[in-house]
């Protein structure tokens, strides 16, 4: 079933938030290339697509809601980002600040596999592993103080408060183009509005298809939508 496919296959394999964020940000000039510039006139209730029409006018408004949306996510995603401090080092990452000495080394190579594991260090190896994990542990209370700081922000800026508002528009978008695969095309024009709601959602599956592509732009020929 085409709702399903749409469902199950094209929103993991090609959008995901950001990626959503970044394309609708793009917008118009993206939707351009993408989408037929003529738009779809008001058909009378009496045309054999007349649902398509009533459709295709509802996901158009559904797009329209999920760009405002994405515009204002981008706006509180750059607010976000200029306030958020510089990440402290990574705890596992080298500690730079602790130097391995050559007397360091010498202490090394002058241990036996049983005084290490004795714990039998000698003091320079052991002044140095004390050293390193001080360092390990401011580390790691900076990135503790990091990412708690980083959660207020997030909260403040309501990050994951508008993003899922996105999800949630994109979502319905995709719904009604589910509505629109489900209702059988009886007309060119009726093909055309399919063919176009392909083009909205950036099916990059049905786009990749050579013969699918062929077709599409028959039908648009054929519906005079291009010379």
């Amino acid at each position: 079933m085409m709702s399903g496919m749409i469902k199950a296959e094209i929103i993991p394999n090609v959008f995901s938030r950001r990626v959503l964020l970044g394309a609708f940000a793009a917008l118009p000039a993206g939707a351009a290339a993408l989408v037929v510039a003529t738009p779809i006139p008001a058909e009378p209730a009496e045309h054999p697509d007349a649902d398509l029409f009533w459709l295709y006018q509802e996901l158009e408004e559904a797009h329209a809601r999920t760009e405002r949306a994405s515009k204002v996510c981008s706006r509180a995603g750059k607010k976000y980002e200029a306030a958020l401090p510089p990440p402290p080092p990574d705890p596992n990452e080298y500690c730079e600040n602790v130097k391995w000495s050559d007397e360091v080394s010498a202490a090394w190579d002058g241990m036996t596999m049983g005084d290490y594991r004795a714990g039998r260090l000698p003091a320079a190896y052991q002044s140095y592993e004390w050293a390193k994990e001080k360092e390990i542990a401011i580390r790691r209370a900076a990135r503790d103080k990091y990412e708690t700081e980083r959660k207020e922000l997030s909260r403040k800026f309501k990050i994951n408060a508008l993003e899922k508002a996105f999800d949630d528009l994109v979502d319905e978008m995709f719904k009604v183009g589910d509505r629109i695969f489900a209702t059988p095309a009886n007309t060119l024009e009726g093909m055309v509005i399919k063919i176009r709601t392909a083009d909205r959602l950036d099916l990059k599956s049905f786009a990749g298809n050579d013969a699918f592509v062929s077709i599409a732009a028959d039908i648009r020929r054929l519906a005079g939508e291009v010379a």
